[in-house]
């Protein structure tokens, strides 16, 4: 074994021991924005997951145009069958997100405007603050 071979094997075996183990759960639901939409645009929480929104502008433009945050969408939200997201997100700068974590009574959501909020199961509408007229989501809660 050459000397390359046998400090990879050595800084393999010292990675693997030191990595924490977690337990198992579903993996988190992602949402993007991008390019002024949120994709996907129907979402859904699998139980025992929570749910990450990413900001992924290329660009950050002038002022806040490549900015986004999640607010309640009130005109979807009272539709049949739907609520509106109960909580203000940060504002997310590109590159940025925010998430709601995980819990065992589903995904738990910290707002701006100081409720922690736990998402039960349901649909919630979503928008983005910044760009009401074209920026609209669904997010569904198992």
């Amino acid at each position: 074994m050459s000397r390359r071979a046998e400090i990879l094997a050595m800084l393999t075996a010292a990675v693997t021991i030191t990595l924490p183990v977690s337990p198992a759960r579903a993996a988190d639901t992602q949402i993007v924005g991008v390019g002024t939409q949120f994709l996907p645009q129907v979402a859904v929480v699998p139980s025992g997951s929570g749910v990450v929104w990413s900001n992924q502008e290329v660009y950050r433009y002038p002022v806040i145009l490549g900015y986004h945050n999640i607010v309640g969408d009130p005109t979807v939200g009272n539709l049949p069958g739907n609520r509106p997201f109960p909580v203000v997100s940060p504002m997310m700068v590109p590159g940025k997100g925010w998430a709601c974590p995980a819990t065992p009574e589903g995904p738990k959501c910290t707002g701006l405007d100081g409720p922690t909020v736990v998402l039960k199961p349901g649909r919630y509408a979503y928008m983005c603050g910044v760009h009401q007229n074209h920026m609209h989501g669904i997010l569904i809660v198992n």
